[in-house]
C-alpha cells in the first residue's frame, strides 16, 4: 500500500482455519516477527474480512496494536467513526456530505444510492454507498505496475519563504528524477502537494508534452 504498509490475503497463508483465534494468533507472530529482524520496530496489525475494514482496523490501536475485526461486525466498527474514514472521503466530500447533514458512517448509511450519485456523481456515490455498509470487494494484488515515483517530506516547522519553499522543490525533483533513473522509467505528469498548518492539503499537476526524466525540467514545471 506504501513504504510501510502492506495488505496480506490470508487465504494464501495456510491456516486451519479464519476463526479469530487462528488469525489473531498469525498477526501476533507477524508482530513478533517484524520486531526480530528490525531490532525491536513494533507494527500495527488490522485484520478483518476485506482491505476497508482491514485498513481501518489497522490504525485504531497504534504504534503497537493488533485489531480483529469478527465477520458480522463490520458494520458495528464503521458506524460510530466519522465518513473521512473511509477511502474517497477527502475535505470536499466531506463537506458536500456535511451540508446534507452526515458526519458520521452511520448517517452515511442512511442516504439510498441514488442521493449519493446525485450529490457526488455515479462512480463516487455508488462507491460510498457500498462502503458505507462495509461492501468492499477489492482483492489484493501482490504485483503491481508503477504508475508513479514520488518524494514526500514532512518538516519541524512551517515553512513560507518562497526562494526556501523553491529549493526543497529542486531537491525533491532531483531525489525523483534519480528513482527514475534507477528503475528505467520516464514519466509526464507532474504533481506536488503542499500541506498547510491546519493540515488541509492543496494539490496541483501538469502534464508535460513528452516523457521525461530530467530533474531541472521536472522542478521547473512543480
Amino acid at each position: 500500500l506504501s513504504l510501510d504498509e502492506a495488505f496480506v490475503d490470508l487465504v494464501g497463508a495456510d491456516l486451519p482455519d479464519h476463526s479469530v483465534t487462528s488469525v489473531s494468533a498469525l498477526g501476533r507472530e507477524l508482530k513478533e516477527r517484524v520486531s526480530e529482524v528490525t531490532g525491536g520496530l513494533t507494527g500495527s496489525v488490522g485484520i478483518g474480512t476485506s482491505k476497508l475494514v482491514a485498513k481501518i482496523a489497522s490504525d485504531l490501536d497504534k504504534p503497537d496494536g493488533l485489531v480483529v475485526v469478527a465477520p458480522g461486525m463490520e458494520q458495528d466498527l464503521l458506524r460510530p467513526m466519522q465518513v473521512t474514514v473511509i477511502p474517497g472521503v477527502g475535505p470536499a466530500t466531506a463537506e458536500r456530505l456535511r451540508r446534507v447533514g452526515v458526519h458520521t458512517v452511520e448517517e452515511l448509511e442512511r442516504l439510498t444510492e441514488e442521493e449519493l450519485v446525485r450529490l457526488l456523481g455515479r462512480a463516487h456515490g455508488a462507491g460510498l454507498f457500498a462502503l458505507a455498509r462495509a461492501e468492499d470487494d477489492r482483492r489484493v494484488h501482490p504485483e503491481r505496475e508503477t504508475k508513479s515515483i514520488s518524494v514526500e517530506d514532512t518538516y519541524d516547522t512551517d515553512h513560507v519563504d518562497k526562494r526556501l519553499l523553491e529549493a526543497l522543490l529542486d531537491r525533491q525533483s532531483a531525489k525523483v528524477t534519480e528513482r527514475l533513473r534507477k528503475a528505467r522509467i520516464s514519466g509526464r505528469t507532474v504533481s506536488i502537494k503542499v500541506r498547510l498548518h491546519d493540515f488541509s492539503t492543496v494539490s496541483r499537476s501538469a502534464t508535460l508534452p513528452e516523457p521525461s526524466d530530467d530533474g531541472r525540467q521536472i522542478a521547473r514545471v512543480a
